[in-house]
């Protein structure tokens, strides 16, 4: 659900593959992030959330424009867990996370979006956003 801003190879698109089954391993990878010139460098962050209608008492999306200086940027998920990874490739460059599902994982409904710390107008780029559910 929405779109992903610039992140210097044009806009960013989350994507999710696997399995959604406890016991599985999901993984979330995004492209369109700034090449650094090397097969591993810079910051990226997944952001998993709840919820996707509104975040500290502010509505979703959030255009993050205003606040950080990004171009055409929104936050699509409140964050109520989130983790920091690395970029890789050079051309497309990427954030991917990997994340085992416990096996008696209950049935959950989550919402996903990555971060890239990139050499953007206000240094961060974002993707689109994500619903998965987990399924029993």
């Amino acid at each position: 659900f929405g779109s992903g801003c610039a992140g210097g190879t044009g806009d960013v698109e989350l994507r999710v593959l696997g399995s959604l089954q406890p016991g599985s391993v999901l993984t979330t990878q995004s492209i369109g992030h700034t090449p650094t010139g090397s097969i591993i460098g810079g910051v990226g962050a997944l952001a998993i959330g709840l919820s996707r209608t509104s975040y500290n008492g502010q509505s979703l999306p959030l255009l993050l424009d205003p606040l950080i200086g990004t171009q055409g940027c929104y936050l699509y998920t409140d964050s109520v867990a989130t983790m920091l990874g690395v970029k890789y490739g050079t051309s497309p460059v990427m954030i991917r996370f990997s994340i085992p599902l416990p096996t008696g994982l209950p049935p959950a409904t989550l919402h996903l979006q990555h971060l890239g710390f990139d050499s953007v107008p206000g240094g961060l780029s974002t993707s689109n956003g994500v619903t998965i559910r987990i399924m029993d």
